[in-house]
């Protein structure tokens, strides 16, 4: 199996192979636990518990990680290059119809691409094609949060939900990390409830629906003097062309932009901005 091993205490009886203990190295990541399969009718039913130090997804499923931020950037404020776009690539639902069963991993952390999550706890049931899997009370970058993903691959057309809820995250380093973003800084809470439906990026990016907000609280933007720029707002110039004092004030209500900008997804990353970040 190249440079995958497996090892355990295997035992078959009425149509039930378990095996406990068991121990995995696939690709470099070290998985431990037990496992069951009742083979009696033509899908397997498996039950898996399985436990790792560290889950590497990008290790496991063999796709490169992206470079990691230098800093600086230009307008857009990252270190990652710009990708070609979202996939035409028929993606294959096909796993999901070969197996039912119920899957519980934990892990003290998880990295996938330059994310770090940790600890994670993974519960998953896999029924007839669809996928219901919870990531609850997970930490990342300092917050807290839960996430749920449903993929009905039962019919023609594959269908998918992501909800997903993050509190008091450290913004700077996980934009940084997740989008290249390197300009906003302070503390965040995202929430998200997605649909889509397609068999390949493209379409299901083309088919989403649901909403998604991003809000900060003491945050600032990196490289921009906002003082400074309020400021600046009293001072005038006269016809004669000297600069005079004109002194403004600035409440708070009118210190506040109504609307911030909304920031167009990249691959892999999707980040909205509305009035609730006000």
């Amino acid at each position: 199996m190249g440079r995958d091993t497996f090892a355990g205490n295997a035992v078959y009886k009425d149509n039930i192979v378990t095996i406990n203990p068991l121990r995995a190295n696939v690709r470099g990541t070290v998985l431990a636990g037990q496992v069951s399969a009742n083979l009696a009718n033509q899908v397997p039913y498996v039950v898996a518990a399985l436990a790792a130090k560290t889950l590497d997804v990008n290790a496991m499923t063999g796709i490169a990680k992206s470079k990691p931020s230098t800093g600086g950037g230009g307008g857009g404020g990252g270190g990652k290059k710009a990708t070609a776009g979202w996939s035409n690539d028929k993606i294959d639902f096909s796993p999901l119809k070969a197996v039912n069963g119920k899957f519980n991993i934990s892990a003290e952390q998880l990295i996938y691409d330059q994310i770090v999550v940790a600890p994670v706890t993974l519960q998953a049931v896999l029924n007839g094609g669809k996928l219901n899997a919870t990531l609850s009370k997970f930490k990342l970058y300092d917050g807290t949060g839960d996430i749920a993903i449903a993929v009905d691959a039962s019919g023609k057309t594959p269908a998918q939900r992501v909800k997903l809820s993050l509190a008091k995250f450290d913004a700077y380093p996980f934009l940084r990390d997740a989008a290249g973003f390197e300009r906003l800084q302070g503390r965040g809470t995202v929430s998200m409830d997605l649909s889509g439906y397609g068999a390949s990026q493209r379409a299901i990016v083309s088919a989403l629906s649901g909403n998604a907000n991003l809000e900060f609280a003491n945050g600032a933007i990196r490289g921009v003097n906002i003082a400074k720029m309020i400021r600046s707002l009293g001072t005038g110039v006269s016809r004669d062309g000297k600069a005079t004092k004109q002194r403004r004030r600035i409440s708070p209500r009118s210190a506040r932009p109504s609307r911030l900008p909304r920031v167009r997804p990249r691959p892999r990353t999707c980040i909205w901005l509305d009035r609730s970040c006000a």
